[in-house]
């Protein structure tokens, strides 16, 4: 087969694959052959455009089809290849959108510092915390023992009181205690009340219920802590006299809250 009859079989694909792929590479390492091909396949082109304009010419002169009717189809096609060009750029500007101008360097806000939050609460240092906070996060509320161990757990009025302290109904408490001749004679109904008074930010009251379990053998310890934080809450003693009185519990070996003491005394040191 000559390179005539090679190039017109290549453009009118009619080589298999094997064929193909060695003609092409014959082409790139020809250049006579590329440029013959180059030629035919421009000849080839002028002779597809020539085809075509006498395809459209044969459908003008056609009978029974109008030039009108050509035209508006014409027309009907370049409106359709119009629309799906538009829809295909707006899907384009969809995907693809325009990035938007940016502002120098020097005119951006500076950043807004964000300080970073440690969940230790010896970490929290009394600078940025209020005592208020303070006491709050340190304070150590009744174990569950306490109350299922109540002497007087067989009181009806007792067994609603731990109720309402189990479910966090810590004014209900208050209510119900809230006269002193309930709680004078009895210890663990003044535990919970100072414990209530505590929880609902009543510093004042809590104080004066936590200094009396403080003189007694069952709640002493909860007394001397919880009172201590009721006096930072509220700011009765200066920092000094609570840091020295945390130096004091947290050096006691009988004091059961002395890890506490020593946290909360370095919280309060980094003031």
């Amino acid at each position: 087969m000559s390179y005539e009859q090679d190039i017109e079989a290549y453009l009118n694909n009619e080589l298999d694959e094997t064929m193909r792929q060695r003609f092409e590479t014959a082409v790139q390492h020809n250049e006579m052959l590329a440029q013959a091909l180059k030629q035919r396949r421009s000849a080839h082109r002028r002779l597809e455009a020539m085809q075509l304009r006498l395809k459209v010419q044969r459908a003008l002169d056609a009978p029974g089809e109008s030039s009108d009717r050509i035209i508006s189809r014409t027309l009907l096609f370049l409106l359709l290849t119009g629309m799906i060009a538009v829809a295909t750029g707006l899907l384009f500007l969809k995907k693809h959108p325009a990035p938007q101008p940016q502002q120098p360097l020097h005119l951006l806000p500076p950043a807004a510092h964000t300080p970073e939050v440690t969940p230790e609460r010896s970490r929290l240092p009394a600078s940025t915390v209020s005592r208020k906070v303070l006491a709050t996060r340190w304070y150590i509320p009744p174990p569950d023992k306490t109350l299922r161990s109540s002497p007087s757990a067989a009181d009806a009025f007792t067994q609603e009181l731990e109720m309402a302290m189990g479910s966090n109904q810590h004014r209900r408490i208050i209510v119900l205690l809230s006269s002193d001749s309930l709680v004078t004679t009895n210890s663990y109904l003044r535990f919970l009340r100072a414990n209530a008074s505590f929880r609902v930010g009543d510093f004042a009251q809590a104080a004066t219920d936590f200094s009396f379990l403080e003189n007694t053998l069952q709640y002493r310890y909860e007394g001397r802590w919880n009172g201590l934080l009721c006096q930072l809450a509220e700011g009765r003693k200066s920092l000094g006299a609570v840091k020295k009185r945390l130096r004091e519990m947290s050096t006691d070996p009988a004091f059961p809250f002395r890890k506490q003491a020593a946290n909360l005394l370095k919280a309060l040191s980094r003031n």
